[in-house]
């Protein structure tokens, strides 16, 4: 069931995060031409003296939206499987709620760990091949793009927990969740938004990697909120009737 929605997901990260390695090293020139893309990327990736790092955090930053995106389609398969009615005969038998809802997840959580690693990877080796330093930039940008996995899970966790409370809901919910972290996290600075809307945000509270050093305290907290929701989620699942619709 998940191996086609991953698969083409990796396909798409892995492409895009080529063309963006790729061109990395045009990022300085390409910022010269004016004041205002420079601030802009600052906005994104953070204020550094190497744009180039800036220009990475706010790529990274863009791709784990993405993958949120994915991770929010392939645990949404558990409402199509309920909604398709195919979910009750398979609990009918000894398979219980938690451990079927578990295995999505276990299996989402995995995909959005392979996803980041394959973004952070394929930028690695498009760039360092331009600037000649393969090895290094593939273990760094990976590490850099492996970093917004807890707030990624931050997303999938609201996803279970719709499931799990709020079925006949949990489609439009969870996009809703994903625009919104688009919109309050990533395009916050550029759009002026409040610190204090942006914070609403998973992504507004992870480092701008490579362009700022990684801080564990806010990470730590994103897995343990994800672990809470969706905890609340499977709880959710387990007691609340199946519907078919």
């Amino acid at each position: 069931m998940q191996r086609t929605i991953l698969f083409w997901w990796a396909f798409g990260v892995v492409v895009l995060a080529v063309v963006y390695g790729a061109i990395g090293d045009q990022i300085d020139d390409f910022l010269g031409k004016g004041e205002q893309v420079a601030d802009m990327m600052e906005q994104l990736g953070g204020r550094t003296t190497n744009m180039i790092d800036a220009y990475f955090a706010a790529i990274f930053g863009v791709m784990a939206i993405a993958v949120a995106g994915y991770a929010v389609q392939a645990l949404l398969r558990m409402r199509g499987e309920e909604s398709a009615g195919r979910l009750e005969p398979v609990l009918a038998i000894a398979v219980s709620r938690p451990r079927w809802m578990l295995a999505h997840i276990g299996l989402v959580t995995a995909g959005i760990v392979a996803l980041q690693a394959l973004t952070g990877a394929a930028t690695g080796l498009a760039f360092g091949l331009v600037i000649g330093d393969v090895p290094e930039q593939v273990v760094s940008l990976t590490g850099a793009a492996l970093v917004f996995v807890p707030a990624i899970l931050v997303v999938a966790a609201a996803t279970v927990l719709f499931f799990g409370g709020l079925p006949a809901w949990s489609t439009g919910l969870s996009w809703s969740v994903l625009a919104l972290c688009l919109v309050f996290g990533l395009l916050g600075p550029p759009l002026g938004l409040p610190q204090t809307v942006r914070n609403l945000s998973p992504f507004a509270h992870v480092p701008a990697v490579p362009a700022a050093e990684v801080t564990a305290t806010p990470l730590v907290w994103l897995v343990v909120i994800a672990v809470v929701i969706g905890a609340v989620g499977v709880a959710l699942f387990r007691r609340r009737d199946l519907t078919a619709s």
